[in-house]
């Protein structure tokens, strides 16, 4: 029989997933999970195989979800009872001195919301349930070993990842209703405490690594930062789970100071604003802007001055290395997940560059910038994985 993997999940934070039309009614599509699942499965391979060799790690996630030559090895499916879509509406601005800012859940969200005249996104509401079936393919070759791999990339999709558009910034994350375990793999749990939740998060990752360099017949080998691309490795990458000093109990808690510690620690960052602005008035030397680190395209907006988008000069975007979610614990409190990786911004020799002043600068050399916005805004555990 065909090893077969079911769970019970939950929406946890509003599930944004394109349909037919990207703003209208959103849609279960098995495509978008199974995308989702090899960007785990590849970051999962590459702290295995390194980042280097493209061909050795192609036909190794190939294996498992397939290619343009050959069916995956494994299935998905999803299955959920009728659900009423939901539009989401800005809310109410919140006063900071003498300006108006976005609510912290508005900052994160901004691209869903009413933009000119594009209607709002509609979303799958938080609550929501629905089943993920994963199976291997009968008849496909080492489909057990395949099955076990886009498991693993299941269990990290769930644990430290999201779904649909905004899952880096909290929207999407979804959680298991009741435990489940496979044999050789860390259990779909929900513990109680952050530290508990913490050690769930290093075991699990440890482990999984671990068995992927078996499934690869390869050792663990040493990388180094930065990478091409995003890699699930302790040189690599970093995970925090995210506590406040006041217990988060509803997941809009957990969102809201999120996405307010984000707002303000970007939009008052110094100096990159008054930087920035003698840079493209005067001429002064080029800045080091910073903010760019947690990703493009970057806006600059003054009350009197210049207004201008910061991009790279051969990308317009670059998404964020930093991934956020939510999870609710088995005690009713609800924690935020950091995960960082510490990918090139850009590629080398590009410069990041301003698109109407059309001027250049340097990006910033490593991405410190997240790491003190980590932990100086929350009371950060920091996950340690082997």
């Amino acid at each position: 029989m065909n090893p077969t993997l079911k769970l019970e999940m939950q929406v946890l934070t509003p599930l944004f997933l394109a349909g037919a039309e990207a703003r209208g009614a959103p849609e279960w599509r098995v495509p978008s999970l199974r995308g989702a699942l090899r960007y785990w499965l590849r970051a999962a391979l590459a702290g295995v195989l390194g980042d280097r060799d493209l061909d050795a790690l192609q036909r190794a996630e190939a294996q498992v979800f397939g290619s343009t030559h050959h069916a995956s090895s494994v299935t998905l499916r999803i299955e959920s009872p009728p659900f009423q879509p939901v539009p989401l509406t800005r809310q109410r601005a919140v006063s900071s001195g003498k300006r108006m800012k976005p609510t912290g859940r508005d900052y994160l969200w901004w691209s869903m919301a009413p933009m000119g005249d594009l209607p709002p996104k509609q979303m799958i509401p938080e609550g929501t349930r629905f089943t993920i079936t994963l199976a291997a393919r009968a008849g496909a070759p080492e489909g057990v070993t395949a099955f076990m791999q886009a498991a693993a990339a299941l269990w990290l999709w769930v644990h430290l990842g999201g779904w649909g558009s905004r899952a880096r910034r909290t929207a999407g994350s979804v959680g298991v209703v009741s435990p489940v375990s496979v044999d050789g793999l860390p259990s779909f749990l929900t513990p109680a405490t952050p530290a508990e939740f913490a050690d769930l998060l290093r075991e699990g990752v440890s482990m999984i690594r671990q068995q992927m360099a078996q499934w690869q017949n390869q050792p663990l080998r040493a990388l180094q930062p930065p990478t091409r691309f995003d890699v699930l490795h302790p040189a690599t990458s970093q995970v925090w789970v995210l506590t406040d000093a006041k217990v988060w109990t509803s997941a809009d808690q957990a969102v809201e100071a999120i996405g307010s510690a984000l707002r303000d620690f970007r939009s008052d960052r110094e100096p990159d604003h008054n930087a920035v602005r003698a840079f493209l008035e005067r001429g002064t030397r080029p800045p080091t802007i910073e903010r760019a680190a947690f990703g493009l395209p970057l806006a600059f907006r003054y009350s009197d001055g210049p207004t201008d988008i910061l991009q790279g000069s051969e990308h317009d975007r670059r998404a964020s290395p930093l991934w956020l979610r939510v999870a609710r614990l088995a005690s009713g409190q609800w924690v935020g997940v950091a995960v960082l990786f510490d990918a090139a911004l850009l590629p080398r020799r590009e410069s990041l560059q301003f698109q109407r002043a059309r001027k250049q600068t340097a990006p910033p050399a490593n991405y410190d910038l997240i790491r003190r916005w980590v932990t100086e805004k929350f009371t950060a555990l920091e996950v340690n994985f082997r």
